[in-house]
């Protein structure tokens, strides 16, 4: 099951020209498939959520977030203890900058070196409510993405009983989502591909 819904079941309901509820199922189906598809390809959850990540301590003074956009530090950290007894203490606040724009964050003076020995919480990712789809501060989940989610599910609603197709089995046929991309599709999904370093 996907974390986020990347499109609504009414959205899709709408571009496809259905109405009534004879094919609500196969639909959520399709919207949690597509989803979930997408958050593999771009091996991130979009859904706003706080993380809790552990780093090495290495040479550099960057530290890249496996999560994005950031939107929020709640602590940055490092283990002055050992392994088996951290003891975490919290960096002074005018020696690193956040940068939500390279999704980093920037420590003056380097990192302390060791293994694992870096713990930083942090909220990321966007907000969804596709009620209130037209509401900034409640639902800002990029448009180009969220199209794509669409273009997606309603062409494997229409491929749904097609053969050959493999991926998602959903109330017995087969679709796949990654062979029925177009390159703009593509081009679009790898904006957002986290690359985890």
């Amino acid at each position: 099951m996907a974390q986020s819904q990347l499109t609504s079941k009414s959205k899709v309901k709408s571009l496809l020209g259905i109405s009534g509820s004879s094919y609500d199922t196969i639909l959520d189906s399709l919207v949690n498939g597509v989803s979930s598809f997408i958050e593999s390809f771009c091996a991130r959850i979009f859904l706003t959520a706080i993380y809790t990540e552990y780093y090495d301590g290495e040479d550099g003074g960057k530290i890249y977030f496996n999560q994005a956009p950031v939107t929020a530090l709640t602590s940055f950290e490092y283990n002055s203890g050992t392994p088996a007894n951290p003891i975490w203490v919290a960096f002074d606040a005018n020696n690193y900058v956040l940068s939500t724009r390279d999704n980093c964050i920037a420590l003056m003076g380097g990192i302390p070196r060791g293994y694992q020995n870096i713990k930083i919480v942090y909220v990321a990712g966007y907000k969804i409510d596709w009620a209130n789809e037209n509401t900034p501060a409640l639902h800002n989940l990029p448009f180009d993405l969220a199209m794509v989610a669409d273009q997606l599910v309603s062409k494997a609603f229409g491929a749904r009983k097609s053969e050959g197709l493999s991926s998602e089995s959903i109330d017995g046929a087969n679709v796949s989502y990654s062979k029925g991309m177009t390159d703009d599709q593509k081009m679009i999904l790898s904006k957002y591909r986290q690359i985890i370093i």
